[in-house]
């Protein structure tokens, strides 16, 4: 996963356009001032998807907690952290 991210939070506005252009660009700040780096960090605009609860929220948190545990995602099996990859959430009410 080292091309791309995923998250998953709560917004209590509407207001993902200027948490998301924050986040990337001071990212890209701090990374390019570190690395000696200058220019576009990432590739391109982020993907939003607005789920509003109950089971596809609990799939959705599945899915991103063991993206890294998956065969093909180009990294170690949980970045030698055991504790990503085993059981993923218990059964809980997401609402």
């Amino acid at each position: 996963m080292g091309n791309h991210y995923h998250l998953v939070f709560r917004t209590p506005e509407a207001n993902l356009v200027e948490g998301m252009k924050w986040l990337q660009n001071t990212w890209t700040k701090r990374f390019n001032a570190r690395h000696q780096f200058w220019g576009h960090v990432f590739g391109g605009r982020y993907k939003a998807v607005l789920v509003e609860g109950g089971e596809h929220l609990g799939v959705l948190i599945d899915y991103v907690h063991l993206n890294p545990c998956r065969p093909g995602t180009g990294e170690p099996s949980g970045r030698g952290r055991p504790d990503l990859c085993g059981n993923s959430r218990k059964k809980e009410n997401f609402d």
